[in-house]
């Protein structure tokens, strides 16, 4: 029996983690997402096909990849 509550107790704290860390895992991905459309490949939207056309220039480039704390242009 304390085997099995200790696994619950250990599952609860790992949905936790889960619950916190997510979000801020999926805004990664979204914005390396976003980063990758300067490649050009396989663009479906008209959002990807803007950002590829502004990530053409280095400046801009420059501007979206050196940001130094990109999760805040999310909040």
């Amino acid at each position: 029996m304390r085997r099995r509550s200790s696994r619950l107790s250990t599952s609860s704290e790992l949905k936790a983690y889960d619950a916190e860390r997510q979000p801020i895992g999926n805004q990664v991905v979204m914005h390396a997402r976003k980063l990758g459309t300067h490649l050009g490949v396989d663009l479906k939207t008209e959002d990807d096909r803007r950002m590829h056309d502004l990530l053409q220039s280095d400046g801009a480039m420059l501007d979206w990849i050196a940001v130094p704390n990109f999760l805040a242009a999310y909040r």
